[in-house]
């Protein structure tokens, strides 16, 4: 584990393991020199969706991921890298909407819409990444 290193969390969701996009996902952050220090293929109860997408309660889009995605599988990560970490993930992934996103970034080339499964989630700000580490590795110590 890097010491001092940036740390966020990415899951690769339902659509990306049924797609078997896992492998070619993941090479994209090495290939941008990032450190897996976790990674597991799990399923989420309902709840522990809630708490990781609370900032989208009572948007329309809420409810289809929340109840579209658990006991399905995903791939969950902790990714970590210099400072700058966290925005250089989320240049890697793409705009939400796939089709905003530019060619090259993994929704501008792999995904097909939008909503609920744009293929990867990933924390937006340190203080994110901080709560939703410790939701999702409860074991991790970061």
């Amino acid at each position: 584990m890097q010491e001092n290193a940036e740390k966020t969390l990415v899951l690769l969701k339902p659509e990306a393991v049924r797609r078997n996009l896992i492998g070619r996902i993941i090479s994209r952050f090495e290939e941008a020199n990032l450190t897996i220090e976790e990674l597991k293929l799990t399923s989420f109860k309902r709840e522990t969706l809630a708490e990781l997408y609370q900032e989208h309660r009572g948007k329309d889009f809420y409810e289809s991921i929340v109840s579209g995605f658990a006991g399905k599988p995903m791939a969950a990560l902790v990714l970590a890298g210099p400072e700058g970490t966290i925005a250089k993930v989320r240049s890697l992934i793409g705009a939400t909407d796939p089709v905003q996103a530019e060619p090259g970034s993994i929704r501008g080339d792999l995904a097909c819409h939008m909503q609920p499964d744009n293929l990867v989630h990933a924390s937006d700000s340190p203080e994110s990444a901080e709560r939703e580490l410790k939701l999702i590795f409860p074991e991790f110590q970061a």
